[in-house]
């Protein structure tokens, strides 16, 4: 098999047409500068390192019924059988009139990333019924040794009104620094009982 290395390079499209938007290992320094650059239908391709922090927040959507794939090298894999060199670790997923898929990344909230909290969402989904959501192959998990201690803490929160769900050979992680006495959810799906969408865990 041929190998290409790209060095300071952004994007690539592939035969097809499918543009791919690179992060890390000379491609863009922040996830969320490459969600800013990318159209929809890319695919956000994150090099193995950890991004938690400010360089791995993800802010998608903005009313703009985008759809974006954000992926690591361990996409496809059981978490179980992630090859550790190709480990990707992110901060927190926003996402807002956006569909989305998630395959192969950690995802570590160390920050809050909604008003109205402290609340801290590895994942956190809101939109209409044009927008889906589908996580596979990924980790999720709340650190919350920072402040302020959460009131709530969720591995995925998905808002009501939204299109269908698909969760996959996932795992979500005993949370960290969550006061016990706080409500912790694995996964939050308002209004579940929404017949007007598929949710399949």
């Amino acid at each position: 098999t041929d190998v290409d290395t790209l060095n300071g390079i952004n994007q690539v499209t592939d035969g097809s047409g499918h543009s791919f938007v690179l992060v890390g290992g000379g491609g863009y320094a922040t996830i969320q500068a490459a969600i800013n650059a990318a159209s929809s239908g890319d695919t956000i391709l994150i090099a193995p390192g950890d991004y938690t922090g400010a360089t791995g927040t993800a802010e998608i959507g903005d009313g703009k019924d985008e759809s974006l794939t954000i992926e690591g090298l361990n996409a496809g894999l059981s978490p179980s059988n992630w090859v550790a060199a190709n480990d990707v670790t992110i901060n927190t997923v926003s996402s807002n009139a956006a569909s989305l898929t998630i395959n192969g990344i950690e995802i570590d909230a160390t920050t809050e990333n909604t008003v109205g909290g402290p609340y801290w969402n590895s994942i956190l989904f809101e939109g209409d019924t044009n927008n889906t959501l589908d996580v596979e192959n990924s980790i999720l998990t709340v650190d919350a040794t920072a402040s302020p201690t959460p009131t709530q803490a969720f591995g995925f929160n998905i808002a009501t009104g939204t299109g269908n769900i698909t969760i996959n050979n996932d795992e979500v992680t005993p949370f960290i620094g969550v006061d016990p006495s706080e409500s912790e959810y694995g996964a939050w799906i308002n209004s579940y009982q929404d017949t007007t969408r598929d949710v399949s865990i």
